[in-house]
């Protein structure tokens, strides 16, 4: 017999931007509330995928409920040794300036390594187990139906929901890395730190988010990202972030102006447009394959 499940009622702004246009992500039958296989399960694993377009929220009592979309029966390999180098690298175009060169060659010489620690496993598998809470929601891409993005209700939001963790339960600290430093998370994404040159190289998924504020109260807008809240926290982001779509070789420059858990993304873009801007196509809720490069925050430890 399956678990009565308390219906949570989310802010109609939010609905309205997280469905895409969809008139109805609610329902009050059975149908729409997961199967009894995994809602029986106390220790519940957030999938990587699930139908395009699925939401999820939780009740009170952390139990999972469809508000959109469905459960799909595979199994997502979380590992990302099927990247070849190719996947890692972009060519010099003839029109670079010099610096604009040596800048690109610094970056392709991380991501090498980069791509050279996750092939001998001289990485730190992380962010693989997410803290549930009430009210919390997921979403999936619109296309692809991969995971795209975190949200936790947050009173000072004017949708009442932003991609921050509660505070008073999360583990936001600035990562102080002791040299060189890998890490990989969902199934494509990868951070490395390099201190010879005192900077941050990121590879993987481009997700987009909604919100009105970021993580010190600034107004988002147009450039504005987030990095992941663990392995690339700030609270300044003084520091001009490269992002360069390895589909296309469109690169844009952005801020650092919030965080957030990026569960399978390595950079969260402000805003739907801006994401498709940078992805070169208007149809889409996610890149599968971008880099990002910036030099330390001033309020990163120095190593």
């Amino acid at each position: 017999m399956k678990n009565k499940l308390k219906k949570v009622i989310l802010p109609l702004s939010l609905i309205v931007v997280l469905s895409l246009g969809s008139t109805n992500v609610f329902a009050s039958t059975d149908s729409n509330i997961i199967p009894s296989y995994i809602e029986t399960n106390t220790d519940f694993n957030i999938p990587y995928l699930m139908e395009p377009g699925s939401i999820l929220t939780f009740d009170e009592n952390l139990k999972p409920i469809v508000l959109k979309g469905g459960f799909v029966n595979t199994n997502t390999n979380l590992y990302i040794k099927d990247k070849s180098l190719e996947d890692y690298l972009v060519k010099p175009s003839s029109d670079l300036t010099d610096s604009e060169r040596e800048q690109l060659e610094l970056e392709n010489e991380m991501a090498k390594e980069m791509y050279f620690n996750i092939l001998n496993d001289n990485y730190e598998r992380v962010n693989d187990k997410h803290n549930i809470y009430p009210g919390m929601v997921i979403v999936y891409d619109e296309n692809t139906g991969e995971l795209n993005n975190f949200y936790y209700v947050d009173k000072n939001e004017e949708s009442g929901y932003s991609i921050r963790e509660p505070i008073e339960n999360s583990q936001l600290n600035i990562i102080s890395p002791k040299g060189d430093k890998t890490w990989s998370w969902g199934k494509n994404n990868t951070l490395e730190y390099r201190t010879n040159s005192d900077s941050f190289l990121g590879t993987g998924r481009a997700t987009y988010y909604t919100g009105t504020y970021g993580n010190r109260d600034n107004k988002l807008v147009d450039g504005d990202v987030a990095t992941q809240k663990d392995y690339d926290y700030s609270k300044k982001g003084d520091q001009a972030i490269t992002i360069r779509n390895l589909e296309n070789d469109n690169v844009g420059t952005y801020y650092q102006a919030d965080v957030g858990s990026l569960p399978d993304a390595i950079i969260d873009i402000w805003g739907l447009d801006n994401l498709q801007k940078l992805a070169g196509k208007s149809d889409v809720t996610s890149i599968p394959n971008v880099r990002y490069y910036h030099k330390r925050f001033s309020d990163q430890d120095r190593p």
